[in-house]
Order: C-alpha cells, then structure tokens, then sequence
C-alpha cells in the first residue's frame, strides 16, 4: 500500500485540477487483516464541498447509503471510508 502522504497529495492534487480549493486532506489507516482508511477532506468554500458532494463527484443528496459519509458543514468538512470513500478514489484517479 502507498504511504499515507502520498495519497493524500494525489486526492489533493486532483480536486484541485477540478479547480476545488482544498485546505486540507487527510488520509489514515490501520494495517491487519482489516485493513481500513478514513479521509478527511477540508475546503476554504462551502461551494467546493457542494460540489464534491454534488451529482458530479459523490452525488450524496441521491445516494440510498450514506454510510462512510460525515459532512460536517460548519467547517467545510467531509469524512470518507468504506464504499465512499472506494466511490471518490475511483472518480478522481
């Protein structure tokens, strides 16, 4: 598995080259025979995180599950795992 930094810059990478201003991205995993991963996405404008919530990337207002999705819309945050977090890798890379 690549380093946590590294995929970290290329989620970043991407969502800017959709012209998204990210603040932060923040990728963790555990390593086992489970091996799980969170992202934590953070940008400077709530548009951007419509956007990536939006039909185009995520398409969360649709979405029958929304498990592995936290918004926290205060601080222009999204938390991803699970299948959301499969979902968004597959689109962006």
């Amino acid at each position: 598995m690549m380093p946590e930094e590294i995929i970290q810059d290329i989620v970043y990478e991407a969502l800017d080259k959709k012209d998204l201003s990210v603040f932060n991205v923040i990728f963790t995993s555990s390593f086992g025979e489970n091996r799980k991963g969170e992202m934590s996405i953070t940008f400077y404008l709530a548009e951007d995180l419509d956007f990536l919530l939006g039909p185009k990337i995520l398409n969360y207002d649709r979405l029958f599950d929304r498990e592995g999705i936290e918004v926290f819309r205060e601080s222009n945050t999204v938390v991803l795992s699970g299948a959301a977090l499969t979902k968004l890798s597959k689109i962006l890379l």
